[in-house]
């Protein structure tokens, strides 16, 4: 379904040039743009959730022991239950040169979440 997909914008661009092209460069510009900003709301939501919680419990300190743990244990459980784990940067490499660039769709939602409840619970991001 894809490739026919693929097959009728390549024609497209081919038949019709910049315009098709530009077109089609602004809507998947829009598409990261609404995605980037859904991440960062959600974010937002998980940070304030975790400040909320410590509020409440009326001590930082203890819901920092608490949220981070949880935040972690979350995104190790989306992880390793629904198997997203091993799909970072040389992954993708791999992925463009072995499989052209195909990498499976059920594993970017999942990896979103996982990064929702990892940094949003304060948790690393790595060494990056």
């Amino acid at each position: 379904m894809l490739q026919r997909i693929w097959r009728r914008v390549a024609d497209s661009i081919d038949q019709r040039g910049t315009p098709v092209f530009l077109a089609l460069s602004l809507a998947v510009g829009v598409v990261v743009g609404l995605a980037a900003a859904a991440l960062i709301g959600l974010l937002e939501l998980v940070s304030k959730g975790v400040d909320e919680f410590g509020a409440a419990v009326g001590s930082q300190t203890i819901a920092l022991f608490v949220a981070v743990p949880a935040g972690i244990f979350v995104a190790w459980l989306i992880d390793r239950r629904w198997q997203t784990g091993h799909h970072g940067v040389p992954e993708a490499a791999e992925a463009l040169a072995i499989r052209s660039g195909y990498i499976p769709t059920r594993i970017a939602p999942l990896k979103i979440l996982s990064t929702v409840f990892t940094l949003g619970g304060g948790g690393s991001a790595g060494r990056e």
